[in-house]
């Protein structure tokens, strides 16, 4: 079964682990032949913000929780995302 882009995001991020772009284009493409862009990997990470993906992910409601963490790189370009979930 594919699995749409959000989906695969989600099913690699789930472990809250923190993780490039590029590390998600890459493993997303290798585990579940989803090929997508930087951007809309991007795009798609800003929306486990949104209330029906918190509910959809299992992600926490409270608006004022952030579910997306952000932090610079150290020694390169990027950032590393975590999302965070309600099991964790």
């Amino acid at each position: 079964m594919k699995l749409s882009i959000k989906a695969a995001i989600y099913e690699v991020m789930k472990d809250g682990n923190l993780y490039t772009i590029w590390d998600l284009k890459e493993l997303i493409a290798l585990r579940y032949e989803v090929y997508s862009m930087e951007t809309s990997i991007s795009a798609v990470m800003r929306s486990f913000r949104w209330d029906e993906n918190r509910a959809r992910f299992n992600l926490p409601r409270d608006i004022n929780v952030e579910v997306l963490v952000k932090q610079n790189r150290p020694n390169g370009k990027g950032y590393l995302y975590k999302l965070i979930t309600e099991e964790k």
